[in-house]
């Protein structure tokens, strides 16, 4: 068995997809029925589809209403890795609904995946279960020369930039169609992961009969007249740059030239340099550049897969295509897909060619909106690229490499020792020098001890942690290594020796003096040979696993050989493979009953017809002519209702009454006084300003004066200044009003979860499970996208889980953070609104109205309130499922989130706690290692040194001190630390700066990969 074999064997690739091979999934999204769409809304719903990093949006205004016909086929790339396909149905920001799939489920239909997968199910009388009709189907395999993608794998692992060349883009002529002219402010942007980059707005206003090329200057020196160009002076262009000016080094804007049916804008040295960090798409986006503060059209949309662009650079025997043959290079055209309603000139709409495709008629996944062509360049030696991130770019090169080296060496050695008779390989313990196996019993009972005091922190509380879980480990391992069936006085006292040790929390050497005394007792030269014992006794003590035992054993192999942890993951892995190693049945939770069903669709369920037209027509009404949205009265009562039949966790409402009474009190009474003492302002501003004798000399004052002086404005201001019917019935309406409001955001603070779902990421294959949780969605993919393991470099070889829950407040929370333009109007309004507040008192009480009520429904909140809960499910589940298969096939776990996902791993290791207290151990040896990243929790918090002493292994806490998202929420919240931004003060927690990893608090999930290997390799 070869290397390779064996990779495919650990991390197996869905229906056996060859190692050289490359197909598609075609998806057809038909369309959804009973969305409960918006009761205002501008905009009609997309639907979303999404596999690996690969995502595609249905064009914008090709669909409408409650039940949308979409009617888009869309290509997705497939390789065998992936774990889920995701669709999902979004209007304005919103999600309508959601559907997570295993990739295996799809593609083990036998005649295609034809399904009504359920967006959302009923929740009362009269209400419909919304669904999303699709069909999914997958092309044949299309092979790929051995020597090529051998010669593209070499390329890929010496590349650290690539360069992107912008040579031209084409836009069809019916995405920007204005009375006969094309009027677009077209810019592409490039994006190869969390890196972007983009072009200048090239800005055109191109007649219909104009076929001559032209080149934009922002700021030229005088106008360029270019026969039907010249429209004002607004409008100035140069003429074509000279062969000298194209050969400088700054970027020149792109030549424009009217084609048929469309707009090419022809670019002049445009380049984007990226650094490579295995990055799988390199995206493609063009937008429309609207001015001002309105957000831009994105257009059409396309996306690069880097590893087919390795590939193409050589051909099928191997050899460069360029010339020169130094600098490997490829140049490729990209199909763009339309992200806009397509219309013509006349504003009727697009008819849609014929196609084969399957029976549905599915026409519009297959438009193309326009082409980029471009040129990629591949780097072995970077050049000069200023990003903040540069330095870390820098160093995961190298690093990179290095995994990938060991990773690559130790498959080469367990392919290997597999050869032999055993099955597993691995050496018998009775066949080891007895000098080897007391050796390496000191050294497992030494790092047991190390890694108990590690976690409590001084050898006197160890036992009162730990009880006698120490000693049954150092017990088990003595028994196992030591007695021999004939035992001996020595044996017996060392024995006696290494428990006395346990007891007293003592090592009986130190680790590295016992390290090094293991490896001169043993006679083979290999460094990995020494560390397959540890393999053995692994398997021999698997009915005492546990969290204590995982650490000590991962401690040992660490000080036999730096970096060996990562061999003893993969040699975990590979056991359970072999069948010397059981693994227990994977993990479930979940709320109420099993999965919604997914029913077979049929074929007469998607009859098109005028109904298609209809919405087509009304689409594109909903985008281009949206000045006015779509209201309906009863989807917005409706709405009402079903936020009111929502549970809430008990005991809830005596604080909630009390206090939404107590708010709309104080806003009713701040906004009648306000009301009245505006009243009182306006009566008397003729006498005090536009009739005062220091101001008649002006003739606006006299005017204002003659208009103002005893006028009905005048009177019905004085009656509202002097009423109290007046101050009483504002002070009843705006605290009913704004007293709703907060009932409304106290309560959603406070309902109970409506989605919960743990699932799995490919087959069970380790003993080790990994729990992984998203704290914000930047779309539905991000719940399992970040933590999908690499096969050539996994930051894991543990068995990896994504916990799924309330993706709708998620998503939201992803959104606003995604929204820099947003935030930044947000954040000046409230510095303008706070200024102005100072300077009345009216304007204060208004301004403190609106901070007390954004507040009450801030995201953030919601969405921490909701991880607590699904912290104290998962703890119980953690526990329950352990205590279920303690004696057959015990399992450990490793908790890791980002952003809310954090508060999920502070609140399970806090009900663990409480397990713990109440008399329970199995809750003490669960958790190995403990990752938050971005953590919305005080840092300040006592708890913390208790919650250390549940992980046996790693507590690693990643802040960010410059993230201003969660320096803005510890500012609202009184300015106490949040383990986000700042170091956990407690013993043995390690700290670790994002700096070197993203900017913003968004950029968690897009750099979650870089994050886990640099962090569970010891690179930070």
């Amino acid at each position: 068995m070869s290397w390779l074999q064996l990779q495919q064997r650990l991390y197996p690739r869905l229906q056996q997809t060859q190692q050289n091979s490359q197909g598609k999934l075609l998806v057809t999204v038909i369309r959804a029925t009973n969305l409960r769409l918006p009761g205002i809304h501008w905009l009609p719903p997309q639907a979303v589809v999404a596999l690996g990093n690969h995502e595609q949006r249905s064009p914008l205004g090709e669909a409408f209403g409650p039940h949308p016909i979409f009617d888009w086929r869309v290509e997705l790339p497939f390789t065998g890795h992936e774990s889920h396909l995701v669709f999902q149905v979004i209007c304005e920001g919103q999600l309508m609904g959601s559907c997570v799939l295993p990739l295996r489920d799809v593609l083990s239909a036998s005649s295609g995946f034809n399904r009504a997968l359920p967006l959302r199910e009923a929740t009362g009388e009269g209400d419909e279960r919304s669904e999303l009709f699709v069909r999914v189907t997958r092309e044949g395999d299309l092979e790929i020369p051995p020597a090529q993608e051998q010669s593209a794998e070499r390329l890929r692992m010496k590349t650290s930039q690539v360069r992107v060349t912008l040579r031209s883009l084409r836009m069809e002529e019916n995405l920007a169609i204005d009375k006969g002219s094309n009027k677009i402010c077209a810019y592409v942007v490039a994006a190869c992961g969390q890196q972007t980059a983009r072009t200048k707005a090239a800005f055109l206003t191109a007649g219909q009969n104009d076929r001559n090329k032209f080149v934009f200057n922002g700021l030229p020196n005088s106008n360029f007249d270019c026969g039907d160009l010249l429209r004002g002076k607004l409008d100035k262009y140069r003429s074509v740059p000279t062969l000298e000016e194209r050969r400088t080094t700054d970027p020149q804007h792109g030549y424009h030239m009217r084609i048929e049916n469309g707009l090419q804008v022809t670019y002049s040295n445009v380049q984007f340099t990226f650094w490579y960090q295995q990055q799988d798409l390199l995206e493609l986006m063009v937008y429309d550049d609207l001015f001002m503060y309105y957000p831009d059209n994105l257009v059409a949309t396309g996306a690069v897969q880097l590893n087919e662009a390795f590939r193409r650079a050589f051909t099928q025997d191997g050899r460069l295509l360029d010339e020169d043959g130094k600098q490997p290079k490829v140049r490729m055209h990209v199909n763009l897909a339309p992200s806009l309603a397509s219309l013509r000139p006349s504003g009727t709409l697009t008819t849609a060619t014929s196609v084969d495709d399957g029976g549905t008629g599915s026409t519009a996944g297959s438009k193309i909106g326009g082409e980029i062509e471009l040129e990629i360049e591949f780097m072995e030696e970077p050049i000069a690229c200023p990003t903040a991130l540069e330095n870390t770019f820098r160093q995961s090169l190298a690093q990179t490499k290095k995994a990938e080296e060991l990773q690559r060496r130790s498959l080469q050695f367990l392919a290997e020792i597999g050869r032999d008779t055993r099955p597993s390989g691995l050496p018998v313990l009775e066949d080891l020098f007895a000098e080897q196996r007391e050796n390496l019993a000191i050294l497992c009972c030494t790092c047991a001890v190390v890694a108990a005091r590690r976690v409590v922190g001084h050898e006197e509380r160890v036992v009162a942690v730990y009880a006698n879980r120490l000693e049954d480990i150092v017990q088990e391992i003595c028994e196992v290594l030591l007695e021999t069936g004939t035992a001996t006085g020595t044996v017996t006292e060392l024995q006696l020796d290494l428990l006395t040790c346990a007891r007293r929390a003592v090592g009986y050497k130190t680790v590295e003096e016992a390290a090094d005394r293991y490896r001169q007792s043993c006679r083979s030269t290999q460094q990995m040979e020494h560390l397959l014992p540890l393999g053995t006794l692994l398997c021999l003590l698997r009915p005492c696993y546990g969290a204590l035992l995982r650490s000590s054993l991962q401690r040992a192999a660490e000080a036999i050989e730096p970096g060996a942890t990562i061999f003893l993951e993969l040699l975990e892995r590979y056991l359970v493979a072999m069948g010397e190693l059981q693994v227990s049945d994977p993990l479930t939770l979940q709320l109420g009953t099993d999965q919604a069903e997914i029913r077979e669709l049929a074929d007469t369920e998607f009859t098109p017809g005028v109904e298609q037209q209809d919405q087509l027509r009304l689409g594109r009404a909903a985008v281009y002519a949206n000045f006015l949205p779509d209201i309906d009265g009863n989807r917005l009562l409706d709405a009402e209702m079903k936020e009111l039949e929502k549970d809430t966790l008990p005991g809830q409402y005596p604080y909630i009454v009390p206090g939404s009474l107590c708010i709309g009190g104080i806003c009713g009474a701040l906004m009648a006084f306000s009301v009245v003492e505006t009243a009182e302002i306006v009566h008397t501003l003729d006498t005090r300003v536009f009739c005062h004798k220091d101001n008649q000399h002006m003739a606006i004052m006299r005017a204002s004066c003659w208009l103002m002086q005893d006028s009905y404005l005048d009177s019905f201001m004085e009656w509202v200044a002097e009423s109290p019917a007046w101050f009483k019935g504002i002070f009843l309406i705006a605290g009913f009003m704004d007293g709703k409001t907060a009932f409304t955001n106290m309560r959603r603070r406070v309902l109970k979860m409506q989605e919960l779902r743990l699932e799995a990421i490919g087959p069970s294959l380790s003993p080790h499970k990994v729990v992984c949780i998203s704290g914000f969605l930047r779309s539905l993919a991000d719940v399992c996208q970040p933590w999908v393991v690499d096969p050539d470099k996994p930051w894991t070889s543990g068995q990896v889980y994504f916990l799924r829950f309330e993706t709708a407040v998620l998503y939201s929370l992803g959104l606003q953070l995604s929204d820099l333009l947003a935030r930044d109007l947000k954040r000046s309004e409230s510095v303008a609104r706070f200024l102005l507040s100072c300077t009345n008192l009216i304007s204060f009480s208004q301004g403190l109205i609106s901070t007390l009520l954004d507040e009450l429904g801030d995201l953030i909140d919601r969405a921490s309130a909701r991880a607590q809960q699904v912290g104290k499910l998962l703890a119980r589940q953690l526990v329950e499922a352990h205590s279920n298969a303690r004696r057959q096939a015990p399992f450990t776990v490793s908790l890791m989130g980002y952003s809310t996902g954090g508060v999920v791993v502070q609140s399970c290791l806090r009900e663990l706690q409480e397990m713990v207290t109440d008399g329970n151990p199995v809750a003490r040896d669960i958790v190995c290692d403990a990752v938050m990243l971005g953590t919305p929790a005080l840092a300040l918090n006592e708890d913390w040194s208790k919650l250390r002493q549940l992980v046996s292994g790693r507590f690693i806490n990643g802040f960010f001190a410059q993230d201003s998202f969660l320096m803005s929420y510890q500012f609202r919240r009184g300015g106490a630390p949040m383990a986000g931004c700042s170091p956990l003060r407690a013993p043995d927690v390690e700290n670790v700066p994002m700096d070197s990893f993203i900017t913003t608090h968004n950029e968690y999930a897009e750099q979650m990969p870089l994050i886990l290997q640099r962090v569970f390799q010891g690179t930070v």
